[in-house]
């Protein structure tokens, strides 16, 4: 599995060097009615949008799954409560207990 992940990265690198090395033409980009336009190359305006893309991506997967998170958390700490509570009943079983006050509690004493 780590192979074909290594082998796309590096299909994956290239191409993006590839577009990067053919599309060095600079672009006007117009940010503002006031100012100058400023010269880009057309390499980071497209490299830029996918990047803008993966954060905003990634940032709604974090949110989606806070549902997840949560859940986790929850069990987590449900499981170390009760991991505490089969240790404190395995400690209970071995200490001596005393010895019951009444012989038969059903029957009335006397």
């Amino acid at each position: 599995m780590s192979f074909f992940r290594t082998l796309l990265a590096v299909i994956l690198t290239i191409l993006v060097a590839a577009f990067a090395a053919f599309n060095t033409q600079p672009v006007d980009v117009i940010y503002s009615p006031i100012h100058d336009p400023m010269a880009v190359p057309l390499y980071l305006i497209a490299l830029g949008g996918v990047v803008v893309g993966f954060v905003v991506g990634a940032f709604m997967v974090w949110i989606n799954s806070s549902t997840l998170r949560k859940d986790r958390r929850k069990k987590k700490k449900e499981i170390k409560h009760l991991e505490k509570e089969v240790t404190k009943l395995k400690e209970d079983k071995f200490s001596p207990k005393p010895p019951a006050q009444e012989m038969f509690p059903a029957l009335p004493s006397q």
